[in-house]
């Protein structure tokens, strides 16, 4: 992971967790999502969609283009975990697991 830039291309395989934020360009596939949203049914990901890096690729190769990466002199900054962090304790419910999940994600 300390190679991938912001605008390289990563292909994702079936069952392989998707390493970074970023966006479909290429193929459709299901993934589970469970772990940002908590919803149960894996989402359909096509053409422009966008990916939670962490999340799990169900069935299809993705060929995806990184929008966020821990690299430069803000790692993680750019990710989707990195932005909710500062509104957890605004959340009116706080769920244990969010906390935990951000302390592994976050340095």
């Amino acid at each position: 992971m300390e190679d991938v830039l912001i605008g390289d291309i990563l292909l994702v395989r079936p069952g392989e967790k998707i390493p970074t934020d970023g966006i479909v360009i290429e193929g459709i596939s299901t993934v589970d999502e469970s772990m940002v949203t908590g919803e149960s049914i894996p989402v359909v990901k096509e053409p422009g969609h966008r990916l939670v890096g962490g999340c799990i690729n169900a069935n299809g190769a993705l060929k995806m283009r990184v929008t966020a990466c821990r690299c430069g002199h803000f790692p993680g900054r750019t990710s989707f975990i990195w932005w909710i962090r500062p509104n957890l304790p605004n959340y009116p419910f706080k769920k244990p697991w969010i906390a935990f999940l951000l302390f592994l994600y976050l340095p």
